[in-house]
C-alpha cells in the first residue's frame, strides 16, 4: 500500500494572529461521500458559531472570476 500527502486546509489572515483568531478564514478541501468541496469558514466574533461558504470545483472559477471582476470595480 502507497501513501500519499494532500493538503486540505490553509488559513488566511493576519500576520502574527493565532489560527483560531475570529478575523482568520480556512479555506478546506472537504468529502461527505458525494464529492469533494472547497469549504470558507470564517468565526466571527459578533455571530453564533460558525459561517461557511461551500463551493463545488466546477462552479469555482466562475466563482473566482466574478469576485476579480467585482474587486477591479472597486474604488
Amino acid at each position: 500500500m502507497k501513501y500519499e500527502t494532500r493538503i486540505t486546509r490553509l488559513t488566511v489572515g493576519l500576520e502574527g494572529k493565532e489560527i483560531y483568531d475570529p478575523s482568520m478564514t480556512h479555506i478546506e478541501i472537504e468529502d461527505e461521500s458525494g464529492g469533494e468541496f472547497i469549504v470558507l469558514t470564517q468565526h466571527p466574533e459578533d455571530k453564533d458559531g460558525e459561517q461557511q461558504l461551500r463551493f463545488d470545483p466546477k462552479e469555482w472559477d466562475a466563482v473566482v472570476e466574478a469576485v476579480e471582476q467585482l474587486r477591479k470595480g472597486m474604488r
